[in-house]
């Protein structure tokens, strides 16, 4: 039988996943300190891992690099919640460090 507070921290977690946010995120928008919100993500869904029917994959056209070289449309990216748009001339080594940070949030 769980607990009052184990009740409340699954409600918690089922929030979260529902969110979008990142855990971070997720715990700043709740007042919630992370390293409790780690605690009971843990001790509550401590198999959990990606399997192959939580990965999901996104279908691209691509262009021949002639098209793409012309082309003055912006790339969007997409990382969680957020929207990068990238141009013609973009710098590499920057857009890497970006998406690294947000990937790790």
């Amino acid at each position: 039988m769980s607990t009052l507070l184990e009740q409340q921290w699954k409600e918690r977690l089922e929030t979260y996943a529902a969110s979008g946010l990142t855990k971070t995120a997720f715990c700043r928008a709740h007042d919630v300190p992370y390293h409790q919100f780690y605690y009971w993500m843990q001790k509550l869904q401590p198999t959990q891992s990606i399997t192959p029917s939580t990965v999901q994959w996104m279908e691209m056209d691509v262009s021949s690099p002639e098209e793409t070289a012309s082309s003055s449309t912006p790339l969007r990216l997409h990382v969680g919640n957020v929207m990068i748009e990238v141009a013609e001339g973009f710098n590499e080594t920057l857009l890497r460090q970006v998406v690294k940070v947000l990937i790790n949030q």
